[in-house]
């Protein structure tokens, strides 16, 4: 390899991401360096934080057609899907914008991002990922704003390398799965010459309607996704220049948990993530990173109401269809955010790399557009409303300037047991800017503060690490708690721009052990949530209810506490592995009038299990698995008015009294696949087994039933 291309590979994983590892063949081999968690190249036994890793690889073995499906099999993470075309991962009971979202180091997350449950992360095509790194716990000093339930970083793929002459690689995926008669397709082409290399690719998926385990059919279930990216890279001698381009489209994502209290939606989105970085290292200087990045998300959200008898819908189906002769009025919102940003990073290492340190500053600008259009029945004219979610022109500011530091401080008996030290602080600026919110005029905050985190490791090499960690970490209120105005799905939500950010201290302590074949990792972990951003009733206009949903607004009105324990192992017997785990979490709030609830969409104990037999040079393999769940009967007050928990039978429309959760659900999975040759191979499962009716803890929507999945791969 020439020493340009060594210096790439160098580089790139040194900050936040690292493009040039590729995964492993073994999907079940922990990926050799990671580097979200600290910033740092390290292996995960080296690291003290929680972590799950999803290699390409087992992607492709998962056939994960979106994001959120492929994190079914990870412990301590539960998805919650509103509808199809959705997925929000819940980490250690933090939802939505509280978890950080990034791609290739970049932040995805938004100030406009719903609070609750979203589609955000289905906005990224799981074939363009060479790895998923999750780090679970708050990690706001290294990556700000939103990181207090956990940091997810999708990895994307980079341009092959190439020497004097042109060098090209491609790969052709097609993909069948026959729960809603869903096909989808990708194509992907790289090329290299010299220190110039591109990458093209794209996906289209359509996904029909979907069937679950009782044998029937979930309306407004089919849509339409496509994504498609391209990367540019110039890698010289000690330094490179990248550009990556991410868009995708989703089309006609229905939503039908409100279809009892006749209501129904579709969503479209468009998303388009632009970004450029430069990199530079030698010596002592790991590396300088700079990157500068430009995101357009634009929403569009069409509702629909529908005749009702009292409070519940007249007719389901023609509700549903959206007919004319039961549909009362129609709303249609469109938001577009853009944001650009930018991020400095200088690495160091001294003292023969015993000491590193990683120091930056990072800022984002989000520019706000919003409208709204309203029509009723009979004639449905369209008329403009005077704002939409949120005032036109809305502007939201984020900078921040950290630093954080590891120091190997002693090598104990020769240096068979070391001790490592590590600490990290962090200052935040936010500011916002709302023109003309009804009932407020202009609105202007805010805010500025400061978290840290230290940590303790004790590492014996390559076979176990013991860490304590006490990790700060903090979410400022972003547009739609302090500005947005509206239906916002179970309450009619008002502004309150007195908002002060919500703040998270976690005590978290674990082991890792790697012992021949037994790879074991176990962590309990203990949060204290501070100015917790709750609902609070009040009145908007002289009413308290408008269109049967209540009034609310956010408020900075209790206090939170947490503790769980999260564990998983993996065992080999020559090609046999027996893999697990499990995750348990309790969550509670206490208001400021005393009184202590349940939280909020708190996932039931939970976990996950397979056989795995992998055939001599990987020619084939087969698994068996399972994903188990259990009743989830402790529940919030919110919880128990949530159609998505308590809803007395399908699309009823009407609440149990009293709750009765989510009922428990154990789902069995075959995989297997074959490869022909070096260049083809194909993947085949069958998930739910035996068609059993399920909802995962929150969803809005029943799992598939008895699903098979085809997937055939060729590369060239």
């Amino acid at each position: 390899m020439r020493c340009s291309q060594q210096i790439f590979i160098m580089l790139m994983c040194c900050p936040s991401i690292c493009w040039a590892v590729p995964p492993t063949d073994d999907p079940d081999t922990l990926t050799p360096v990671i580097v979200t968690p600290n910033r740092l190249a390290r292996t995960p036994l080296e690291t003290g934080r929680s972590l799950n890793i999803i290699s390409a690889t087992r992607l492709q073995e998962l056939q994960a057609r979106t994001v959120p499906e492929a994190l079914d099999y990870e412990t301590g993470i539960h998805v919650q899907q509103t509808n199809r075309g959705a997925g929000a991962p819940i980490i250690r009971g933090f939802v939505g914008p509280q978890n950080l979202l990034l791609v290739d180091g970049v932040r995805l997350t938004s100030s406009t991002h719903r609070t609750g449950p979203n589609q955000y992360l289905a906005l990224i095509d799981p074939n363009a990922l060479s790895r998923i790194e999750i780090v679970r716990g708050a990690s706001s000093v290294l990556y700000g704003n939103g990181a207090i339930g956990g940091v997810i970083n999708m990895l994307t793929d980079v341009p092959i390398e190439a020497d004097d002459n042109f060098e090209y690689q491609g790969r052709v995926r097609g993909r069948f799965a026959s729960a809603d008669l869903s096909a989808g397709s990708t194509l992907m082409f790289t090329g290299a010459y010299d220190d110039f290399g591109f990458l093209l690719g794209g996906t289209f998926d359509h996904f029909g309607t979907l069937r679950v385990g009782d044998g029937s059919s979930w309306p407004l279930s089919d849509y339409d996704a496509g994504y498609w990216r391209a990367k540019l890279l110039y890698a010289p001698d000690r330094w490179s220049v990248s550009l990556g381009y991410f868009g995708m489209l989703m089309r006609n994502a229905g939503r039908t948990d409100g279809l009892g209290m006749g209501e129904t939606r579709l969503y479209d989105n468009d998303d388009h993530l632009l970004y450029t970085r430069f990199e530079w290292g030698n010596g002592i200087v790991d590396h300088i990173r700079i990157t500068a990045s430009y995101q357009r998300l634009v929403e569009d959200v069409s509702r629909f109401n529908c005749t009702l008898n009292g409070t519940t819908v007249r007719d389901r189906a023609a509700c549903a269809a959206r007919s004319l002769n039961t549909v009362t009025k129609k709303r249609a919102n469109e938001d577009i955010t853009d944001t650009v940003g930018a991020d400095l990073e200088v690495g160091l290492s001294v003292w023969e790399k015993r000491v590193s340190l990683r120091t930056g500053l990072d800022t984002y600008y989000d520019m706000v557009q919003s409208n709204r259009q309203d029509a009723r029945a009979p004639n449905f004219d369209w008329t403009t409303n005077t704002r939409g979610n949120f005032s036109d022109g809305s502007t939201y500011i984020t900078l921040g300037i950290y630093a954080h530091a590891e120091a190997l401080v002693m090598d104990i008996t020769s240096k068979d047991v070391q001790l490592r030290l590590l600490g990290g602080i962090r200052y935040s600026y936010f500011s916002a800017f709302a023109p003309d919110v009804a009932g407020l005029g202009d609105v202007a905050y805010d805010f500025n503060g400061i978290v840290g985190s230290a940590g303790l490791e004790l590492l014996l090499p390559d076979t176990l690490t013991m860490y304590a960690t006490y990790v700060q970490g903090f979410r400022a209120p972003n547009l739609q708690e302090t500005t947005v105005l509206g239906d916002t799905g179970s309450t009619f939500e008002v502004p309150n721009p007195e908002l002060e950010p919500e703040r998270t201290d976690t005590i978290e302590a674990g082991f890792k052990l790697e012992l021949g074949p037994l790879q074991m990792r176990a962590a309990y972990f203990y949060t204290m949530l501070s100015d917790a951003i709750g609902s609070e009733a009040t009145s908007w206009q002289g009413q308290d209810t408008i269109d049967n949903k209540r009034v609310a607004h956010r408020v900075n009105n209790e206090r939170g506490e947490s503790h769980g324990v999260e564990w998983d192992m993996a065992l080999r017997f020559g090609r046999w592995l027996v893999a697990g785990g499990v995750a348990w979490i309790t969550n509670t709030y206490t208001g400021s009038n005393g009184t202590t609830v349940n939280g909020r969409r708190v996932p039931p104990l939970s976990g996950n299990a397979r056989v795995r037999y992998t055939a001599p040079e990987s020619k084939w393999y087969f698994e068996f698995g399972t994903r188990f769940a259990n009743p989830q009967t402790t529940l919030s007050p919110g919880d128990q008015k949530d159609a998505r928990i308590c809803e007395e039978s399908r699309h009823s429309g009407t609440l149990q009294t009293p709750c009765d959760g989510t009922k428990r659900f154990l789902v069995a999975d075959l995989r297997g696949g074959y490869r022909f040759s070096t260049s083809v191979r194909t993947d085949l499962a069958v998930t739910n087994v035996f068609d059993s009716l399920y909802r995962r803890h929150g969803s809005g929507f029943d799992a598939p039933g008895l699903n098979v999945q085809l997937s055939v791969t060729a590369e060239f």
